[in-house]
């Protein structure tokens, strides 16, 4: 059977080596295609993650090596709490689209495989314009906190047989309810954070044929969810036409000079979510950026909006910050860093996309995460 050890490396270079051939890539129908050439933006991208290399092995070089074995034990009815988030989250999902399209409707129009633009418009739909307000909305992503957390616990926490059963059903019922919320929310990403966990798992136990399988089924749900938003076109397609739009917008961008908005465009952007004058308060401006078809920008792109070419910099942190989850996680057994194995392991593989590092789901996961390893996690 084959293992890997170092499921952040490996997940990184599995998300951007790709970027290689969407370099030569066109999409079924040409949307696409464009008259200028993006060799700046695929320099820009190899020299990222070279740098990511770089910090990667540094930092897994200088690590720390030792293993501290802690035992674990659950808190109070945790199981209780985490499925009542978990049923908070899949309620909410459904009132936001019902704010704009029968609930009946929709799951009609699923079944008639009409599904597309109107059901993600809706489930997107902020409060001024008839949604929910945002401090009800961000539970929308609470099953997918839920579901990260309880991965970790399972494959990372030395935990009692009695919380360990707690977290396996956890994982079992929170996984169907993240399924759920996908198909209204029609978010292909969260099927990325799904796939992780028992690639995760796959790879440091081995792959099995139950592992594989879940991976297939994920897989057909992503394609079911592409194939809804566009006809025609597969997971497969989509992936690689974001890859190409990614380099696309970023090649726009190295041909134009902008302020700097100085992490705001990346690890403080959900900031503008919460407090959405908070660049006119601190006097920086967002420019408008040209951008191809759909601003579908990587995170190399919101890097360079921020800094630059010190976007360099950023993916050595990346890097660094990867190792030590390869390394020092798996070896110190601390709770709270566990916990959020998962939330930084799906932001690593959403780099090569609109990262989730962005939006407020990452801020809230991590949040969740921390607080359960906090309150709800206690050493025996």
């Amino acid at each position: 059977m084959i293992k890997i050890n170092k499921t952040f490396l490996f997940v990184f270079l599995l998300t951007n080596i790709p970027f290689l051939y969407a370099y030569f890539y066109d999409d079924p129908n040409g949307l696409v295609s464009v008259d200028f050439s993006l060799s700046e933006a695929i320099v820009l991208h190899v020299l990222c993650t070279v740098f990511f290399l770089a910090g990667y092995f540094f930092t897994f070089l200088v690590s720390r090596k030792s293993y501290v074995n802690r035992c674990y034990s659950l808190r109070g009815p945790v199981f209780v709490v985490l499925m009542s988030l978990s049923v908070l989250g899949v309620f909410t999902s459904i009132w936001q689209i019902q704010q704009t399209l029968p609930i009946m409707d929709y799951f009609s129009s699923m079944l008639t495989g009409q599904a597309g633009a109107e059901v993600r418009d809706a489930y997107l739909l902020d409060s001024r314009s008839g949604g929910l307000p945002g401090y009800i909305k961000i539970f929308n992503n609470a099953p997918l906190a839920v579901f990260l957390f309880a991965c970790a616990a399972v494959n990372y926490l030395n935990l009692d047989q009695a919380s360990m059963r707690q977290m396996k059903r956890l994982l079992f019922f929170s996984f169907f309810f993240v399924v759920f919320k996908t198909f209204l929310s029609l978010d292909r990403i969260t099927i990325l954070a799904l796939m992780l966990c028992y690639f995760d798992y796959g790879a440091r136990k081995g792959f099995t044929f139950k592992q594989v399988s879940v991976l297939f089924f994920l897989l057909v749900i992503a394609n079911i969810l592409s194939m809804s938003r566009m006809q025609g076109y597969s997971v497969f397609d989509f992936v690689f036409m974001y890859m190409k739009l990614g380099l696309i917008n970023l090649q726009l961008l190295l041909q134009v000079d902008y302020d700097y908005t100085f992490g705001f465009q990346t690890i403080f952007h959900f900031l503008t979510y919460v407090w959405p004058g908070v660049n006119d308060s601190l006097g920086i401006e967002f420019q408008d950026y040209k951008w191809f078809w759909n601003p579908a920008l990587y995170f190399a792109s919101y890097g360079y909006l921020d800094f630059g070419y010190f976007v360099l910099l950023l993916y050595a942190f990346l890097g660094a910050l990867s190792a030590f989850f390869d390394t020092g996680v798996k070896r110190n057994n601390s709770k709270v860093l566990i916990s959020l194995y998962f939330v930084f392991l799906y932001a690593v593989a959403s780099l090569f996309t609109v990262p989730v590092i962005r939006g407020v789901e990452f801020v809230l996961a991590v949040l969740l995460a921390s607080f359960f390893a906090i309150f709800l996690v206690k050493k025996v």
